[in-house]
């Protein structure tokens, strides 16, 4: 895991897992909002 890809591609795995995790928790708050 020297390369710079390799470091872009687990930043953007981290989003991906936190979009998810938290994406049940905000998603009914947005349908909540008028």
């Amino acid at each position: 895991m020297t390369y710079p890809a390799d470091q872009a591609y687990l930043k953007w795995m981290a989003i991906a897992a936190f979009c998810i995790a938290f994406a049940p928790l905000v998603w009914p708050v947005l349908r909540a909002r008028p």
